[in-house]
C-alpha cells in the first residue's frame, strides 16, 4: 500500500513546495522514489508527498522525517515573522508603527543572535528552537497523514508561539530602555546648553581600574567642589564612575573636553555618552605623553 502524507497551506506554497523537494532529493539520492504533487483546495494548497510503490516500515518513517523537517523550516522561515509581528500588534497596540518596526528588528535580532560570550540562555534557544518544532511535527504525523499549518500552529505550537511572545517582551524592552536613553541624553544636552560653563577645557583620563581623573587646562586637578556636589547627587543611588563622570562634566558645562585614552582603559559605554551628550565639544586623543603617565599631573 502506498505510504502519502498530505500537506495543506494558506500561503507560500511554492516555497514549502521547493523545501519538500529538497528535502525529498535525498531520498532519491538513496534510491527511493518520491512523488510530490501540488493540489488547490479553495484558498488552501495542498501537497501531497508519496511512496508510489510499498515500501518497507523503515523507509515510510524516513519519508515522515524528512516532511517534518521541512514543515518545520516553513514555520521558521515563513510564519515566524507573521506570528511576531501578529503578537506586537495583538499585545503592544499602543506603540507607534515605528516603535512596532523597531521591535520586530530587534526580535529578529535576537533569534538570530549568535553567542559570542557563552551567553547559555542564547546559545540554548538557538539551537532548541528548531528542534522543539520539529518533535512536535514528527510526533503529529506519527498517527496522522495529514496536516495543515496554519491550524497546528494555532493548537499544537503554544509553547513556541509562548518562546515568541518572550522575544517579543524583550525586543520592547529594549526599545523602551534606548527610547529613555534618548531622552536622558536630550535633557542632559539641555542643561549644558543653559548653563554658563564653569571651566574653559577639561582634561579627562580614564584609569585602567575604571575610575577617572579631571584636570583643566593648565593640568591643575579640577576643583574639589564640582565633584562633592555630584557624589551627594548619587550617594542613594549605586554610584558607578560613567554616572559620576557624566553628572561632573554636566556640572563644570565646558566649553570643550578632551578625552585621554590610554590603550588599558575600559572605555564601555562611556564614549557613547560623551558623544551624545557633548557633540563637537569633545575631542579624543588617542595617545600622548600626558595618556602614557601614571599621573597626568605629574608633568
Amino acid at each position: 500500500m502506498a505510504t502519502s502524507i498530505s500537506i495543506g497551506t494558506s500561503k507560500d506554497a511554492d516555497l514549502i513546495f521547493s523545501q519538500l523537494g529538497k528535502e525529498l532529493s535525498f531520498l532519491q539520492e538513496e534510491g527511493i522514489d518520491v512523488l510530490l504533487e501540488e493540489k488547490q483546495r479553495g484558498s488552501f494548497t495542498i501537497l501531497d508527498c508519496s511512496l508510489p510503490k510499498a515500501k518497507k516500515p523503515e523507509q515510510e518513517l524516513i519519508l515522515r522525517h524528512y516532511v517534518a523537517n521541512a514543515v518545520s523550516d516553513a514555520i521558521l522561515q515563513q510564519w515566524e515573522h507573521s506570528i511576531l509581528r501578529k503578537i506586537t500588534k495583538n499585545h503592544y497596540y499602543y506603540l507607534s508603527p515605528e516603535e512596532k518596526d523597531k521591535v520586530l528588528k530587534k526580535a529578529k535580532h535576537i533569534l538570530e543572535a549568535v553567542s559570542l560570550n557563552g551567553d547559555s540562555n542564547y546559545l540554548q534557544f538557538q539551537l532548541s528552537r528548531k528542534n522543539k518544532i520539529l518533535q512536535q511535527v514528527l510526533d503529529y504525523l506519527t498517527s496522522n497523514d495529514q496536516i495543515n499549518i496554519d491550524g497546528f500552529i494555532r493548537f499544537r505550537l503554544h509553547d513556541y508561539q509562548e518562546d515568541l511572545n518572550r522575544v517579543i517582551q524583550q525586543a520592547v524592552d529594549e526599545m523602551l530602555l534606548e527610547k529613555e536613553y534618548q531622552e536622558f541624553i536630550m535633557l542632559l544636552k539641555y542643561f549644558i546648553e543653559i548653563q554658563e560653563p564653569k571651566l574653559a577645557k577639561v582634561h579627562i583620563y580614564l584609569l585602567s581600574s575604571g575610575s577617572f581623573q579631571l584636570f583643566d587646562d593648565k593640568n591643575q586637578p579640577v576643583n574639589k567642589q564640582f565633584l562633592d556636589g555630584c557624589i551627594i547627587g548619587l550617594i542613594d543611588n549605586e554610584i558607578n564612575y560613567e554616572d559620576l563622570l557624566i553628572t561632573a562634566l554636566v556640572s563644570i558645562a565646558p566649553q570643550e573636553i578632551m578625552l585621554h585614552l590610554p590603550e588599558s582603559a575600559e572605555i564601555g559605554s562611556t564614549l557613547q555618552t560623551l558623544e551624545g551628550v557633548f557633540g563637537s565639544r569633545l575631542e579624543i586623543c588617542h595617545g600622548c605623553p600626558r595618556c602614557n603617565k601614571n599621573h597626568p599631573a605629574s608633568h
